[in-house]
């Protein structure tokens, strides 16, 4: 998640200006004007808790099946 954090957004967005940028958090936040779109969700198994959903959910809401991902940047709660 982002925790309110959009550093990393705004660098690349210096770096790739043409890039589409999505941010995802269970915690709701505002990115900065012209640098991402925000999304309050949680990725896990699309089932039970609220909010949940799983990676090719969001894909298909953003319609977005056919597009490449050049970078993928990921906060796993100490999973990493």
């Amino acid at each position: 998640g982002s925790n309110g954090d959009f550093s990393f957004e705004t660098a690349m967005k210096k770096l790739a200006p043409m890039c589409d940028i999505h941010t995802f958090d269970i915690d709701q936040f505002l990115c900065p004007p012209n640098i991402c779109t925000f999304h309050q969700a949680k990725f896990g198994d699309g089932s039970g808790e609220a909010g949940t959903k799983t990676w090719q959910m969001a894909i298909e809401e953003l319609n977005h099946e056919n597009r490449k991902i050049d970078i993928m940047k990921i906060d796993i709660e100490g999973g990493e």
